[in-house]
């Protein structure tokens, strides 16, 4: 099975795609109605509900496009259904590559190079969605424990919920900025850059009362870093 591709091209990965597509499209629904609900049972307004959601989709804007261009160049090398059931819709770039070098270095075969036949593509293949399944198992077994755990502490001391939500917000944004920073003085750079560029639209946000600024600035901010990593490594 030398030439893979045409497996990876083949109907079976494209239903696999379209069904992975589906199942988080209905993800999608499901959330949306949970947090009509919860508006309802007042812990939100539907403006701010409305506002969370169009920060969200805007702030999604700048992440997306690193995918893209990651996929665009993964394409040639996994096929199309591949790349879109795990980079373009579940999976972390960062891991996916990991994972992918990992397994074929395993097989002694350089990634898409000479000798990456259909064997080495599907172990490549299982071992990224392995890896993400642990994760959605993960949020399976744990989502409700932490709701119940959540309830008790809201129950117990009320500012306790916002506290750990705040704190566990902090931490995983702390970690990213780290690990981004380990990177080397250019991505120090990129990540000052970002990080000054984000507080000066916050500060005209708030100088010029621009209340839309608000909501735009996490993808203005990402989209100028790709600009400064740009032009820096060029």
């Amino acid at each position: 099975m030398s030439d893979y591709l045409e497996v990876a091209h083949s109907p079976a990965p494209w239903i696999f795609a379209f069904a992975v597509m589906l199942v988080i499209c209905v993800q999608a629904v499901i959330f949306f109605r949970l947090a009509r609900d919860n508006a309802k049972q007042g812990y939100a307004t539907n403006r701010e509900m409305m506002t969370a959601m169009r920060v969200g989709g805007i702030s999604a804007i700048g992440p997306s496009i690193a995918v893209a261009i990651v996929a665009l160049s993964l394409i040639p090398v996994f096929g199309t259904p591949v790349v879109l059931m795990r980079i373009g819709m579940i999976g972390s770039v960062p891991y996916e590559l990991a994972a992918a070098n990992a397994a074929s270095e395993t097989l002694g075969v350089p990634l898409g190079g000479e000798g990456f036949d259909g064997v080495a593509f599907a172990t490549v293949f299982f071992i990224m969605a392995l890896g993400a399944g642990v994760w959605m198992l993960q949020v399976i077994l744990a989502t409700s424990s932490m709701g119940k755990i959540t309830e008790r502490v809201s129950r117990w001391k009320p500012w306790a919920t916002t506290a750990l939500t705040g704190g566990a917000l902090l931490g995983a944004f702390g970690y990213l900025t780290v690990n981004q920073a380990a990177g080397g003085m250019n991505s120090i750079i990129v990540l000052l850059s970002s990080a000054a560029f984000m507080a000066l639209q916050l500060w005209i946000s708030e100088r010029w009362k621009i209340a839309w600024l608000k909501e735009w600035a996490l993808g203005f901010a990402m989209l100028f870093a790709l600009l400064v990593a740009g032009i820096i490594t060029n």
